[in-house]
């Protein structure tokens, strides 16, 4: 039912992540310019396994890197990632062996139960 949504859609079209990323970074290296302190956190969305989580962080590594390198800049940055399906909350074990982070969308794990209102 996922389709080719999040993660996996980063996976097949690799210039967005990598356009998003830059983004990123650079906006990161101009407010520290401006004398704000800044350390973003790139989060990769609809994480179900663990090998999804690790391809994103290949894809991106380089090109993180290259975008702090060509400014002479470096930017400390933390890599993450939504738990919002139940397949990604049952190896949540597994997937933060690479995650920095993990932000949980809890209205996506929770069923949809008769007479339950959600709120």
């Amino acid at each position: 039912m996922l389709g080719l949504r999040g993660c996996r859609l980063a996976l097949f079209s690799r210039k967005s992540p990598r356009l998003q990323t830059r983004a990123i970074i650079e906006a990161a290296i101009q407010v520290r310019k401006e004398g704000i302190p800044v350390k973003p956190e790139i989060m990769i969305v609809l994480v179900g396994f663990p090998k999804e989580l690790q391809l994103q962080l290949e894809v991106g590594a380089s090109h993180r890197q290259a975008s702090a390198g060509g400014k002479k800049a470096k930017v400390k940055y933390m890599v993450g990632t939504m738990i919002e399906i139940p397949r990604g909350a049952l190896v949540a074990d597994e997937i933060a062996k690479d995650a920095e982070f993990f932000s949980f969308g809890t209205n996506d794990l929770t069923p949809d139960l008769p007479g339950h209102e959600p709120g």
